[in-house]
This record gives structure tokens, sequence and C-alpha cells, in this order.
């Protein structure tokens, strides 16, 4: 038999002679030293086994296939990746490059998100406790239109990325590669995304914390950012759009310590626990409630109620918008009809990803 190993397959020298192992399909991050690396290069898919005992120790030479094959590093066992319709990525540049020119940069920048990250979330906490009641009043005087739509777009893509490129530059100071930066659209919701998933082979918590923490840090910052501009633009017409902007990144920044779904808050909650499986044991417990742990099914039940509610806002704001374009009753009807249908088929892809 002959294993053939993945062309998109990645290596990375790190330091002490290991190579830190990429592979984007799955992306699944791994830490092997540079005779293994030798070893997976000799896996062209015309070597077999005897060609490759007569370079590996032959003690060696089944396990390493094995091992191989088990990290689904190889072609031969493959197997084909299920589409979460829910969860769709589309990955748009490797930063990896980029960053890497630039390593005084990226440890400036974390040293300055880090010691301003403290500072600017307590200004943010007085200023928005003074003016609660304008937010609010900005926020029910939202009007779903066309214009609202496009600058809705405009400004959470334009947070997202400044989120994961924060991400992505405190991931690299720390030496993790970050393969990938993409668009992704999240329980219909849209969204950028960074692969820092890399920062599991660091050995600080605190490290992998803070890379963890420096998306919500850059949405503070922006808060803060914007507190002149509100009074540079108070008699303005486009005073509204900079609430609206300054409201997003305050609720960017409450959903991402949610630990209900993945998003950082969820990766946190995996480092404070120190159990990388919680949540599938969590999803599990849904199906056999009775034998499962209380913390796993609460956290099961919060994580589907809350993944609910996110696919519900989705469809509620998409009704909204098309009762702008028609005021028939089928619209109500119709929304309706989708909230159970849209939970059902959720509940359907749990199952069949816990099978």
């Amino acid at each position: 038999m002959s294993l053939t190993l993945k062309k998109e397959i990645q290596f990375y020298p790190v330091d002490g002679g290991l190579f830190h192992v990429y592979d984007p399909g799955t992306m699944r991050h791994f830490k092997i030293g540079q005779r293994e690396v030798q070893w997976l290069n000799l896996l062209n898919g015309e070597n077999d086994r005897d060609d490759l005992a007569q370079i590996i120790p032959e003690e060696h030479v089944d396990a390493f296939m094995m091992q191989a094959e088990r990290m689904q590093l190889v072609v031969s066992q493959q197997k084909r990746r299920r589409i979460n319709p829910l969860k769709l990525k589309f990955r748009l540049l490797n930063p990896n490059r980029m960053l890497e020119s630039i390593p005084r940069f990226n440890l400036v920048y974390r040293k300055v998100l880090n010691a301003a990250f403290v500072i600017s979330l307590l200004i943010n906490i007085v200023w928005l406790t003074m003016h609660w009641q304008l937010m609010a009043g900005a926020l029910l005087s939202f009007n779903l239109n066309m214009g609202s739509i496009i600058f809705y777009v405009i400004a959470i893509l334009f947070i997202g990325f400044i989120h994961e490129l924060s991400h992505s530059i405190v991931a690299k100071s720390f030496g993790i590669h970050v393969p990938s930066i993409g668009l992704m659209l999240f329980y219909l919701h849209p969204a950028f995304f960074a692969d820092v998933s890399g920062l599991n082979l660091l050995k600080s918590k605190r490290q992998r914390i803070n890379i963890l923490l420096a998306g919500l840090m850059s949405n503070c910052i922006m808060v803060t950012l914007s507190i002149p501009l509100y009074y540079i633009l108070f008699n303005h017409s486009s005073l509204l759009y900079l609430i609206y902007f300054m409201m997003l990144n305050v609720t960017i920044m409450f959903v991402n310590m949610v630990p209900f779904v993945e998003y950082d808050g969820y990766y946190l909650f995996l480092n404070l626990v120190n159990d990388p499986a919680f949540k599938i044991k969590s999803r599990q417990s849904m199906f056999n409630p009775r034998r499962a742990k209380s913390e796993h099914l609460i956290f099961g039940i919060m994580s589907n109620l809350f993944i609910a509610s996110l696919l519900f806002s989705a469809i509620l704001m998409i009704r909204r918008y098309v009762l702008t374009l028609t005021s028939s009753n089928l619209v109500d009807y119709v929304t309706i009809g989708l909230l159970p249908i849209v939970y059902l088929a959720f509940m359907l892809l749990q199952n069949r990803r816990t099978a």
C-alpha cells in the first residue's frame, strides 16, 4: 500500500528543530520534528511500505503510516468533508507572509492593544452610562431600508475585519502561523474569520487568552475612538450612523463573550475549563440527558437556545426588510412557518454531526 501526502499540507519551521504543520482542509495544526517532516515528504504515492522501510527504521514504519492516516494528512484516507450550511467560510487571503515581514509592528501592536484596553473600557463604561438614553432612543428609531442595510453590511465587515486582524497580529506576535482570513456566513449572519487555531500549540494559557481577547479589545478601542467624533458630528445628519457604529461594536463585544456558540467566548471558556471535548460532550448530552453530567446538559441547552436566537433574529430581520417592500400578510405566515423549520433543520444537523 502506498500513501500520498496531501498537496495542501503546509510546513512552517519553529524553534527547537520542530515544524508547525497546517492542514487547510481540516484546519488542524500539529507540531512534529524534522525527521517526521522528511518521512512525510516520502509519501508521494509511489513509495510503498517496503520502499519506506529502506529509509525509515523498520520498527517505526507501520506506526508512522498509521499515524499519517489517523491525522488525515494523506489522500488515501481523506474523508469527504461535510458542508455545514450554517457555517459557510470563504477564504480570501493568507496573511502569514505579510505578518512575518513586520515582527516589530506585531509586538508593538499587541503591547499597545493590551495597555489601551483597560483605559478604553473604563472610558466606554462611563460614557455609555451617561448617554444610555440617547443610545436607546437611536436604536428605537432605527429604520430598516436599503441605506441602513448597506451601512450595516459595510460596518459589520469593517468591524469584523479589524476584529479578526487583531487576532491575527497578536497571534503572530507569539509566533503562531495565521494561514487564512476570510468571510463567513455564521448562522445567517455575515462576519469575518481568521484561522488562529494554531494557538492551541502554545503552552502558555495567558498567551492563548491574549490572542482570543484581541478582537474584543479592538472593538472596545473603536468605541473609544468614536467618542470624539460624536461631539464633532453632534448636529450632523450622519451622527445616527456613528451611534449605530458604536453600538455594533458594543454588541459584538457582548456576543463574543457568550460561550454557547463558536465565538471568542467559547474558546476562552474551553481554555478556562481545560476540556477541548466539552462541546462534544454537551451536544451528546442532549440526546442522552439521563446519563449526562449536569454541566454538559445545561451548556447544551443554553447553546441550542442561543443558536436558535441567532437564526430567528436573522429571519426576523429579513421579514422586517420584506415588509418595507410589501404589506402582504403572507410575509407573516411565511415567517411563522420558517421559524420551526429552520430550528428543526438545525437540530437535524446537530444530530448528524453527533452521530
